[in-house]
């Protein structure tokens, strides 16, 4: 009787201890293992999805080409010498798309201003620290996004410049990502 006791106690302490996954979330990321951020001024980077009704533009979110927040869309065909990304975003109809980050317990919602493509002239020319590299979770805000969630300078992802050969930076934040609705009838700019 002893041991079926010990058994049982041992059980449901093992199944208090497993996480569960709710999978009627699209919840993509998890806190510690999210994704890294950057920041850009306005008119900095292209836009190419228009501003939703009832957001700031300021609070625009750029993400990676192959990324799950935007249904693994890649850009294909190139224009003007660089990569084309208006193509997925209309087919798949992913502006208007609105993205919940969450970083430090700081919760703000931005809409998707376009696709960071791996093989931009831009992009490709900063080898491994290319933030939108093949296979990264990165997520471009901003600067107004990026710095309410309480982010600094310092946090930005990329390389410590400060040190030679250039080194992860230590203190790069990560932030928790969601899909968090569509506002319908966004299109692209051009």
């Amino acid at each position: 009787m002893r041991l079926l006791t010990a058994i049982a106690v041992t059980m449901s302490v093992a199944v208090l201890g497993c996480k569960t996954t709710n999978t009627n979330q699209s919840k993509v990321a998890s806190y510690g293992d999210g994704y890294s951020v950057s920041y850009y001024t306005p008119g900095s980077m292209p836009v190419e999805c228009q501003t939703p009704p009832g957001f700031n533009f300021s609070d625009g979110v750029a993400v990676i080409e192959g990324d799950s927040l935007i249904d693994g869309a890649t850009c294909s065909g190139w224009s003007s010498g660089l990569p084309d990304c208006t193509k997925p975003l209309q087919e798949k109809k992913l502006c208007g798309t609105i993205i919940k980050i969450t970083y430090n317990g700081v919760t703000k919602r931005g809409w998707l201003t376009g696709i960071c493509p791996w093989d931009h002239p831009n992009n490709a020319a900063k080898g491994q620290w290319n933030p939108c590299g093949r296979g990264r979770k990165h997520l471009d805000l901003m600067d107004s996004l990026y710095f309410g969630l309480g982010l600094g300078d310092a946090q930005s992802w990329g390389p410590d410049q400060s040190k030679s050969p250039w080194q992860q930076n230590p203190q790069a934040a990560t932030v928790e990502a969601y899909k968090d609705g569509k506002v319908e009838g966004v299109w692209t700019i051009h």
